[in-house]
């Protein structure tokens, strides 16, 4: 009985999460499989940050949207997403 005690309550936990998370898993089609490492200066990286945190916002987001408006600048028959 103990068992099939937990096994409900697992299972109600489970549905409360899928109720929680929409029951949908997270596309993949535009998924971040890659890295850029680059070395900056302290001081200009620790500027960056702070403002991307006082504006409510990631310095990886400010940098994606950079690298995204830079190539549909010089080349705008590329797709991004």
């Amino acid at each position: 009985m103990a068992f099939s005690g937990l096994c409900t309550n697992l299972y109600i936990l489970y549905i409360q999460s899928l109720h929680i998370m929409g029951g949908k898993k997270k596309k993949t089609s535009n998924k971040k499989d890659s890295q850029l490492v680059l070395r900056i200066n302290r001081q200009e990286r620790d500027i960056f940050v702070e403002l991307c945190e006082e504006l409510d916002t990631s310095a990886a987001r400010e940098i994606r949207k950079f690298i995204k408006h830079f190539i549909t600048q010089h080349r705008p028959t590329d797709i991004t997403h």
